[in-house]
């Protein structure tokens, strides 16, 4: 018979883009970046997800944004206690938004919540910067009453970040583990495969569609501005160049594989019928899993995916996003003297606290 699956689709034990299962990913962090179909994104994982994930938004002054995590973050500045108000042992989070500067912190983008999420659950779509530009002017003259001309848009101190949004937006955090980064320009393949990683049937939707017909068609064909947008565009040309050569038709971080077997480090307990514990690994961030067996057979295999304050505070996990909880009365096959053997999958790893006698 085959092994109960329980584990979420996730790269830690298959790294190419085929789906393993129809669990959604626990943890969903969408760093919008403006102009890159985030809003149509958002609007299908947020339609998808609402019913067993609690939704959050971060939008800053916006009015998008969630009034807890606005309170939280921008009124009380204390994004250090994120998980204590946010940790629902019930649901993950799917949490979306531009993640904007505070004025009590100061730390905007993907960074602000790098500590309080595994690094897998990161999602985030870029664009062409000189196009992602472009659109941005459209959305400000269609949307926002913009009516001086495009290079006042690039070249005052706040166009000068518009040119660096992707760059400002993911530094701080680590690319080699951020979970998917997908491309407008591969738009359908980032889609596929951005479903197969969360493991869900996403809609697709066409939402805030950009509109060029008000912009004057020498804007946007003059050699001049396209010209200005390279130069003032360097930096997010050359981490979208970065990542595009690293992800292009892959999208997905490495994940585990036999490299990383023997750095595995984790432990477990049984009380009333339930197992509890921790598994990640030293040597690489990602969403380790844990196989259950019995009698030499893998009966279940489960994602380390919740909020453990413990290993975080010791050290062994960045964010603490490394346990794992089942009910082992949801097994069948076990009886009164069953011996289950805890294991990282893919390795000869066994949890501290295995075997465990029934």
């Amino acid at each position: 018979m085959d092994a109960l699956v329980l584990m979420q689709q996730s790269p830690v034990t298959d790294t190419s883009n085929s789906p393993s299962s129809s669990a959604a990913r626990r943890d969903v962090v969408f760093m919008h970046i403006p102009k890159t179909a985030g809003t149509s994104l958002r609007s299908a994982l947020e339609l998808t997800l609402q019913q067993d994930h609690l939704l959050l938004r971060d939008y800053g002054g916006e009015p998008e944004t969630t009034p807890e995590l606005y309170r939280l973050i921008y009124e009380e500045g204390r994004i250090l206690e994120f998980r204590e108000q946010f940790n629902d042992k019930q649901r993950g989070i799917f949490l979306a938004g531009h993640f904007p500067d505070t004025k009590k912190m100061g730390d905007g983008g993907a960074a602000r919540y790098w500590d309080h999420f595994n690094a897998e659950s990161f999602v985030t779509f870029l664009r062409h910067p000189v196009d992602r530009v472009y659109s941005e002017f459209a959305h400000f003259v269609n949307h926002r009453g913009w009516t001086a001309g495009f290079e006042e848009f690039v070249t005052t101190k706040r166009g000068r970040q518009r040119c660096r949004r992707m760059s400002m937006l993911l530094s701080g955090v680590d690319f080699d583990t951020f979970g998917f980064v997908g491309f407008m320009e591969e738009f359908d393949e980032s889609l596929a495969a951005l479903r197969r990683y969360l493991g869900v049937d996403l809609p697709a939707r066409r939402v805030n569609v950009g509109n060029y017909g008000t912009i004057d068609p020498e804007v946007l064909e003059s050699e001049r501005y396209r010209t200005m947008l390279l130069d003032l565009s360097q930096e997010d040309i050359a981490l979208y160049e970065r990542l595009r050569g690293q992800r292009s038709g892959r999208y997905v971080a490495p994940g585990a594989d036999s490299s990383v077997a023997a750095h595995y480090i984790g432990r477990v307990a049984v009380a009333d019928h339930r197992a509890t514990g921790w598994l990640c690994n030293k040597a690489r961030e990602f969403i380790a899993a844990v196989d259950i067996v019995c009698e030499g057979r893998t009966i279940a295999s489960i994602p380390a995916d919740r909020y453990r304050m413990r290993p975080r505070d010791r050290g062994f996990s960045r964010s603490g996003i490394c346990g794992f909880e089942i009910d082992l009365r949801t097994l069948a096959g076990l009886h009164a003297g069953s011996k289950l053997t805890f294991r990282a999958h893919g390795s000869n790893y066994e949890l501290v606290g295995s075997p465990v006698p029934l």
